[in-house]
């Protein structure tokens, strides 16, 4: 079971959240780093690990699995959109997306597992669905509007790896696997891809690092904070307010 067990305050004075792990040493144990904090006061240190332990009590009841990670990248300066030249959330790395603990998240009977990722992470995706011991089905492809032209080919697609972990049954068949929706936003998933969602996969639905509160999906992460919800009343609701800059 994951767990906060330990706090550092290294001599650099950056501060993490970690937790003791075992290890082949005399006392049978180490620290393992879990989450850098940056340079902080020990108060404001002390108050996000209290956070951190809040949210990692969330139960393991979802039965569905949407996660959309702040992949590693960088905003493009362009014409049509020249405020996207810094990012509003706090990305993760290759491995801290990998080592992210969503076994925490899974119900008993398992769930389904749909991963958010784009042209250049598409070869990590793939990686860590095997690091999360998810077994891949299929590929979902949202063809947008409109498109970036970075180097050579129009990039007018995203891509969601779908999943399973358990033997949970698609509660509908013979759906497509592409989509066509506008795009809303920097990172803002299409309501098209959650509608789908709903038909194919059972509650309870949970929606991590999500831009927007979904009706019918849980929330966890702190990106949607600048962007409007949408709320039916009983979405349990984790955001920037109650979570510290979370990078697991």
């Amino acid at each position: 079971m994951f767990y906060i067990s330990h706090f550092l305050h290294n001599d650099k004075g950056y501060c993490y959240i970690a937790q003791w792990v075992p290890a082949n040493n005399k006392a049978g144990r180490k620290i393992k780093h879990i989450q850098n904090l940056g340079k902080i006061t020990k108060e404001q240190a002390e108050r996000e690990k209290q956070l951190f332990e809040k949210i990692m009590t969330i139960k393991p009841i979802y039965r569905t699995i949407v996660i959309d990670p702040p992949w590693p990248m960088k905003k493009s300066k362009r014409n049509e959109r020249p405020n996207q030249n810094e990012m509003d959330y706090k990305l993760m790395t290759i491995d801290e997306i990998n080592n992210f603990p969503l076994k925490d998240f899974v119900s008993k009977d398992g769930a389904h597992v749909y991963l958010w990722t784009t042209h250049k992470h598409l070869p990590d995706a793939f990686q860590i669905f095997n690091s999360w011991n998810v077994e891949y089905h299929c590929t979902l492809t949202w063809i947008k509007n409109v498109g970036i032209t970075p180097f050579s080919w129009m990039f007018s697609t995203e891509f969601v790896l779908f999943g399973f972990i358990g033997n949970i049954p698609i509660i509908r068949k013979g759906l497509r696997t592409d989509f066509k929706a506008k795009v809303q936003g920097h990172s803002v998933k299409p309501d098209e891809f959650y509608e789908t969602v709903k038909r194919v996969s059972p509650e309870p639905r949970i929606d991590i690092f999500n831009r927007r509160a979904i009706e019918g999906f849980d929330s966890y992460g702190y990106e949607a904070k600048n962007n409007e919800t949408v709320d039916d009343g009983n979405t349990q609701r984790f955001d920037s307010s109650d979570l510290p800059s979370m990078v697991i």
